[in-house]
């Protein structure tokens, strides 16, 4: 169904959009002076969604939208505002909204460097540990991360250790150890915008890897090549030349070292890379400090390992047997919320919603994490009939929302104590992140306030709008199956929200 509130639009609501009758009617002095100030107003935001509803690129899709008026605590416009659609990133602010109001906007993750040993004569006998305290954020780029490692280095010898007779640990055991939701495609999980999230990242879970396209067979990363480096993996070049578009990715099991590269380059190309995800952050994060050790002239012994041997928060490794001689912090919440809702970061999101399992049910996996989002949103008084979560990305084709779930939780959030924070994560149409490419004219830029969300054959928007004449509006809208490209659903979908 589709209802309009156009009597409660003035011709001044949509400037050069009247249609005078004078100008329709004969010539007669005696009906000019009586019509001269009669106009018609024209609906355009009506004509927009006519328009689109018709739109024989939706006739085999599933669509709905919902455009709710705050100022007038209205609905100005709907259609199948209950049907279940898959919402791509638009789901991301689900996460988003729970993480700031149960974790806090202020709240910080830290990463610290323990031993379990003592110091004798310059001898740490016993292991170093990296115990990851699920921060995303940690050694991301190989700057920070040798800024970091040097400083633990630094930390070492100022405590006068010259040498390590033990291992050097990566600990993720604060998250489960099935880091990749399970509902996620075989084809992405080895894809850049499909980084796992773990307890100790590195890097953002991302390496990447420079090889000759033209030699075939197996491509052993050598020094330089594969940032950061894990020489325990080897990949397959099936890299085919072709003339045209190049794309070139991994695909492999997510806890195998060896992965085949696939996909196609140009004639003539011998340097060419490639972004892979890590599927043992920790073990790489240990052989990571290892490496920078050795260099500052610490020499280890030992071993670098991984430690994934946990699903509970609590591990037997008593606190009191550990001694801290590091920590890093990360970012606040909030900066991460940014993150995610901004530019759309997946791994941000992921790492939020096993937070949201640790704080609600002291478990780090992305079951429990889904679980404090429900039962975020029904203490909210949000109706779930419809709602599947699966993920907190939206990178899983499983998830399922309604538009009017997305208005409820956007309308819900105006009034949250965290409601500056929130808004403030969000892209701005013609201005900046997701949004910043659409609506760009001047009149209409930064006008509009939201989250977008793409998939193959998917597309969504959601967020604030203001109207031409100061009314608040929240809108959703989502689209599934279209019979186009998504560069074609976005305008499409512009068209509409231009007129909001």
């Amino acid at each position: 169904m589709l209802v309009v509130l156009s009597s409660c639009l003035s011709e001044s609501d949509h400037p050069g959009n009247g249609i005078s009758l004078a100008d329709s009617m004969p010539t007669d002095s005696l009906l000019a002076d009586s019509l001269e100030a009669v106009s018609i107003p024209v609906d355009s935001l009506q004509l927009a969604l006519d328009s689109f509803n018709l739109d024989t690129v939706l006739r085999n899709a599933s669509f709905s939208y919902l455009i709710y008026d705050v100022t007038d605590d209205s609905i100005l416009a709907e259609k199948d505002p209950d049907l279940s659609l898959v919402p791509a990133s638009t789901i991301k602010l689900f996460t988003s909204a729970a993480a700031l109001e149960l974790l806090g906007p202020r709240s910080r993750f830290r990463t610290r460097l323990l031993c379990d040993g003592t110091i004798v004569n310059g001898q740490l006998k016993g292991n170093l540990i990296i115990k990851g305290g699920g921060d995303p954020t940690f050694c991301f780029g190989e700057q920070t991360m040798n800024n970091v490692f040097a400083s633990w280095a630094n930390a070492l010898s100022t405590l006068h250790v010259d040498s390590v007779e033990g291992d050097i640990l990566g600990d993720g055991s604060i998250f489960s150890s099935d880091n990749i939701p399970y509902t996620w495609c075989w084809g992405e999980i080895n894809l850049g915008y499909s980084a796992a999230p773990a307890g100790l990242s590195i890097n953002g879970n991302l390496f990447k890897l420079v090889f000759d396209p033209s030699r075939k067979g197996w491509v052993n990363p050598v020094a330089g090549r594969m940032n950061p480096e894990n020489p325990n993996c080897r990949f397959l070049n099936n890299v085919v030349v072709h003339e045209g578009d190049k794309e070139i990715y991994l695909i492999g099991y997510p806890t195998q070292d060896e992965k085949m590269i696939r996909g196609t380059t140009n004639a003539g190309v011998t340097l060419t890379e490639v972004i892979g995800v890590m599927h043992d952050p920790a073990l790489v994060a240990a052989m990571e400090f290892k490496k920078k050790l050795i260099e500052k002239g610490i020499a280890v012994s030992g071993e670098a390992l991984s430690v994934n041997s946990s699903d509970t928060v609590s591990r037997s490794d008593s606190v009191n047997r550990l001694k801290e001689i590091a920590v890093i912090w990360s970012p606040t919440v909030n900066s991460i919320v940014y993150n995610v809702n901004h530019h759309s970061n997946n791994f941000f999101a992921e790492i939020l919603l096993k937070h949201l399992g640790i704080k609600k049910y002291r478990s780090g996996s992305t079951e429990a994490g889904i679980r404090a989002v429900r039962s975020f949103l029904q203490s909210k008084g949000i109706d779930l009939s419809g709602f599947y979560m699966y993920d907190g990305s939206g990178i899983s084709r499983y998830n399922s929302v309604t538009a009017r779930q997305l208005v409820a939780l956007l309308k819900v959030m105006q009034t949250s104590p965290v409601s500056e924070n929130f808004r403030s994560s969000l892209s701005v149409a013609g201005v900046s992140g997701t949004l910043g490419s659409i609506c760009t004219d001047p009149e209409i830029a930064g006008k509009i306030h939201g989250k977008s969300g793409t998939m193959t054959r998917i597309r969504s928007y959601a967020g604030y709008a203001t109207s031409p004449s100061g009314h608040q509006l929240i809108f959703a809208i989502i689209a599934n199956n279209f019979n186009c490209s998504s560069l074609e659903m976005r305008k499409k979908m512009e068209a509409l929200l231009r007129q909001l």
